[in-house]
């Protein structure tokens, strides 16, 4: 439902599954995708923050809240950071921890720590086009603009027809 756009059937859906398994935090999650859909904003931050109670050593909980938070921009100061943060220590190899915790940075305009997160994001993996286009966008916020379009030319070069190419 939730793919066909109709995240108020996705919502009916994932809460009867989320009643049969009232412990599984995937299910709070998908919970939380449907509610954040239907534009329902508190129901969904509550959602991810059941998932973290639930399975709070699961990195996929820990994301899921942080990238609700970044991209709602909802308490980005304490529930993003704190969930970026966790998040580090708890998949400290995956380069999209240091993509979100990059992008938290940014929002609270922290640019050492921003620009560190996202250049090790890349270090990580190079060829994802992701942490260069929010590299970019970080620089272009801090008026690095020679920076920002350098990290734009690697974004278009990374994912020519994809979503951050073409942005």
């Amino acid at each position: 439902w939730l793919r066909q756009g109709q995240a108020e059937k996705a919502l009916a859906s994932y809460g009867k599954a989320a009643a049969l398994e009232p412990e599984n935090a995937a299910w709070q999650i998908a919970l939380g995708e449907a509610a954040s859909a239907a534009g329902k904003l508190s129901e969904a931050a509550g959602y991810y923050s059941r998932a973290v109670d639930l399975a709070p050593t699961d990195p996929a909980a820990w994301r899921a809240l942080a990238l609700f938070s970044l991209n709602h921009d909802t308490d980005v100061e304490n529930t993003g950071l704190v969930a970026a943060r966790q998040l580090l220590k708890l998949a400290p190899g995956d380069w999209l921890s240091y993509d979100i915790a990059g992008r938290a940075a940014v929002i609270l305009r922290a640019q050492v720590e921003a620009e560190m997160q996202l250049l090790k994001a890349i270090e990580l993996a190079p060829q994802e086009p992701g942490p260069h286009f929010h590299l970019a966008l970080a620089y272009l916020e801090f008026g690095q603009t020679a920076s920002a379009y350098d990290k734009l030319v690697d974004t278009v070069n990374l994912d020519p027809n994809g979503p951050y190419g073409w942005q």
